[in-house]
């Protein structure tokens, strides 16, 4: 029913007065897009997920605000959205967009399923990374240590999320009418061979 309390963990909308936790997206994408800028890359795509998300405008807005600041202009054609954070989904993105005049030196892609889908277009390309193009993820999933290279990649404190979230959740339980706070938590740029 709609008097049931809740608690928003991870996706979460401003708009709507429910407490939610989560880390600040649009820091984390401009942390990962000057990670790229400081290794000298001026050409840097972006594969995002659908706008529909919160997380994703949020992400894209953090890479647009941070090559603007670096005085650099952003290319249509090194910007592209996909409809499921699978593999396929960033492997076609990336060929799509290496396809292109201009092509990306770096590319950051909103999830590590979509940069190592990304990876593998690179090496159907013969394109080594860090070398040719670099890559960056989001997620920090377990396989992004395993793979070679190792994926740089931002990660979010899923446990501390989790913990937080119901945390929140059992203060509202215990008092419906108490103003509960959003949680923002910190990420963290993990640095690995790929970017």
């Amino acid at each position: 029913s709609a008097s049931l309390p809740w608690v928003a963990c991870c996706e979460f909308d401003p708009a709507v007065a429910v407490p939610y936790v989560g880390i600040d997206n649009h820091r984390a994408a401009s942390d990962a897009v000057a990670h790229l800028l400081s290794r000298g890359h001026t050409r840097i795509g972006l594969i995002n997920s659908d706008e529909r998300y919160l997380y994703a405008r949020q992400r894209q807005q953090g890479y647009l605000d941070t090559l603007a600041g670096a005085g650099l202009p952003v290319q249509p054609q090194w910007v592209r959205t996909v409809q499921s954070l699978d593999y396929a989904a960033g492997t076609q993105a990336a060929l799509d967009m290496m396809a292109g005049p201009d092509a990306p030196t770096a590319i950051f892609a909103v999830s590590d399923t979509l940069a190592i889908g990304v990876l593998s277009a690179l090496r159907q390309l013969t394109l080594r990374v860090p070398q040719d193009v670099a890559v960056i993820g989001f997620d920090d999933i377990a396989i992004a240590a395993q793979i070679d290279p190792g994926l740089t990649t931002i990660a979010q404190p899923m446990r501390e999320l989790g913990e937080t979230a119901a945390r929140l959740l059992l203060q509202r339980l215990a008092d419906p009418a108490a103003q509960v706070p959003g949680v923002l938590l910190q990420h963290q740029l993990i640095l690995r061979g790929s970017a």
